[in-house]
């Protein structure tokens, strides 16, 4: 555990809350019910204030462990899609996630997650974005049944335009039965939607808040003063 948090650099603050979020995937886990409760506190946006170390140990996370590679193809699958969300992800609208979501590589894990009646996410990165996502399980030492190499954990405040809806089709897969497609493109993190101009390269320049090696500067004005954790030694 030591060894992968020095060779992140991550602190143990950093550390636990990575293993915290892995440790969720477990249904009806103590550390499902707490990511559960952090979730639901970063939708308030209150997780800074209630949860602060938990925030910054995955925001750090995030941002300080190995990324999906490039240009790669990032799926969500949702098994619940509400008419309040179809209204919600309607083509040409932004929409932020205000939580950390995890995405899979693998199209056909997403699917089965949406079920029969879901929603699968296409997440559009282009040469030179900057998709703020960290690969925890495939980095960190953990047992098998908590090892996820295809997964992919998308940090607080990626903000997306709705390119393509397409709605459930008829088709022979009990899998692909009912669920709807939507195709994201990646537009920046924590940018206020009401301001974003078009993604051109220029627009991005004026407009995205942006990146931070370590913790967002959002999150930092919010939290109280307090220490900070020590890094783990060298070698």
């Amino acid at each position: 555990q030591t060894d992968s948090a020095r060779t992140f650099r991550l602190t143990r603050y950093d550390w636990v809350a990575a293993w915290l979020y892995c440790a969720s995937a477990k249904p009806e886990s103590p550390e499902c019910a707490i990511v559960e409760m952090f979730n639901e506190s970063m939708e308030r946006h209150a997780a800074h204030k209630e949860f602060p170390h938990l925030c910054r140990g995955l925001d750090n996370a995030a941002r300080g462990l190995p990324s999906a590679p490039t240009e790669s193809q990032l799926y969500r699958g949702h098994k619940d899609f509400t008419a309040a969300d179809r209204k919600q992800y309607q083509q040409g609208q932004r929409v932020r996630w205000n939580d950390f979501r995890a995405t899979t590589l693998k199209r056909a894990k997403a699917e089965t997650d949406a079920s029969m009646c879901g929603v699968l996410f296409e997440i559009l990165e282009r040469p030179g974005d900057q998709l703020v996502n960290a690969g925890f399980s495939k980095a960190l030492p953990l047992p098998p049944d908590l090892k996820r190499d295809d997964e992919f954990v998308i940090a607080a405040g990626a903000t997306f335009e709705v390119e393509k809806v397409v709605p459930p089709r008829s088709s022979t897969s009990l899998r692909e039965a009912a669920v709807t497609t939507i195709v994201l493109k990646f537009v920046g993190m924590r940018a206020d939607i009401g301001e974003l101009q078009p993604a051109t390269p220029e627009s991005k320049a004026r407009t995205l808040t942006p990146i931070v090696s370590q913790s967002s500067s959002d999150m930092e004005a919010e939290l109280e003063p307090e220490p900070e954790p020590e890094a783990l030694p060298p070698g």
